[in-house]
This record gives C-alpha cells, structure tokens and sequence, in this order.
C-alpha cells in the first residue's frame, strides 16, 4: 500500500488593532492592522517560495482570521474551496455549489 504524505500548516492571524494596543482579544473581533495586512501577505508569499500548494484551507468565523487566510490566499492564487470551523454548514452549502473560499467566507 502507498503512503502518501500530508502536511498540516497552521498560521495565526496578522496583528490586529488590539494586538497592536496589547489587548488580549478573546472572542472580540478587532480588524487587522496595516501591519496586519502586511504580515498574512508576507505569509502567502512565503508559502508560496517555498512551494506549498493546498487542497483545504479553514479558519475560525473572526474577521481577523478569515481576512488573513483571504490575503494568503490571494498571494498563493489559490481558488480554493474551504471551509470554516465554525460556519461549516454554511461554508459546505457554498463549496458545493462551487464558491471559492473568499465567497463562502463572506457569506451573510
């Protein structure tokens, strides 16, 4: 039987406003900084060098972690279909109809 080798890459939002006053954010859902915006496309464009490709991509419901996976995303140029941890129905109402993950993730 072949073995076939996955990768898992976890990545933490870019800073986001409370990050940048050191506030711990909890569940409360601060935008993220320029700073911020910076950071996740500094990430894509990192993963992308290194030759990372993704088939499932997913992020909690806070803005801060969906705009970040958005910003990767958009570096790698990757249309991935995705979901979320926390909107699964919603997100898998939304790749089954073929919507990539910056849609399902903006949906109402």
């Amino acid at each position: 039987m072949d073995s076939i080798a996955h990768t898992l890459v976890l990545v933490r939002h870019g800073q986001s406003e409370d990050n940048e006053r050191e506030l711990f954010s909890g569940l409360r859902d601060p935008a993220l900084t320029a700073r911020g915006v910076n950071e996740a496309r500094a990430a894509g464009r990192r993963l992308k060098t290194l030759g990372y490709r993704f088939d499932h991509a997913f992020t909690s419901r806070l803005q801060r972690a969906q705009h970040t996976l958005a910003l990767i995303l958009d570096e790698l140029t990757e249309d991935l279909r995705a979901g979320s941890l926390a909107q699964r129905g919603r997100c898998r109402a939304a790749t089954e109809r073929g919507a990539p993950v910056r849609e399902a993730l903006s949906m109402g």
